[in-house]
């Protein structure tokens, strides 16, 4: 089996995580901690990893991300929640192809893990129409990056806008004409090489 030690470090430990009270070493073997033991008490196994001046903790795990957005980061800045998910939330699918959602999703899966994230929730939404390729390119995109990934298929048949309660009674018929409008005009479809 493969084995490492990850040596003289600091680890969070127990319930609650409490810190170790002095340098440890950790041998896992086969993907999973065999030993915490203190530092240097019995000589390093396998490839030995300096864990010198370094934390180590168990992986974080997001109970709620959006794969489907990795691509929309940044693009809309300082909107309120409803704005925004008008635009990134549009009722007729983008026409990605399978490649393009695995790169998505590929970028939120990187970024989980360089944050110290071992697990995501990916509320992912495929509206309006499950397209298996797609669904397939992000396990498989979580599968090569090693993250362990829940995925929640979710569908909605209407624009944000109109499924917001009281959105009829409450703006005026040319301001929910315009938000409709805006919604047709947003930066939707992406041409990606």
């Amino acid at each position: 089996m493969d084995t490492q030690t990850i040596a003289n470090c600091l680890a969070l430990q127990g319930h609650p995580a409490a810190a170790s009270p002095g340098p440890v070493d950790i041998v896992i073997e086969g993907g999973r901690i065999k030993e915490i033991r203190p530092a240097g008490a019995i000589p390093a196994e396998g490839a030995v990893i300096d864990g010198t001046d370094l934390l180590v903790t168990a992986g974080l795990i997001n109970g709620h991300t959006h794969s489907h957005e990795n691509f929309t980061k940044g693009r809309y800045e300082n909107l309120p929640l409803e704005l925004w998910m008008n635009y990134v939330r549009p009722p007729d699918a983008v026409p990605y192809t399978a490649r393009q959602v695995y790169l998505r999703t590929m970028i939120g899966a990187i970024e989980a893990l360089r944050s110290g994230t071992t697990t995501v929730v990916d509320d992912l939404n495929i509206s309006p129409v499950l397209i298996p390729e797609r669904v397939e390119a992000v396990f498989q995109a979580y599968e090569d990056s090693g993250l362990r990934a829940l995925v929640a298929p979710g569908t909605f048949d209407l624009p944000f806008f109109k499924a917001a309660p009281f959105v009829e009674e409450t703006f005026r018929a040319p301001c929910s004409k315009r938000s409709a409008a805006s919604r047709a005009a947003a930066p939707t479809r992406c041409s990606l090489s």
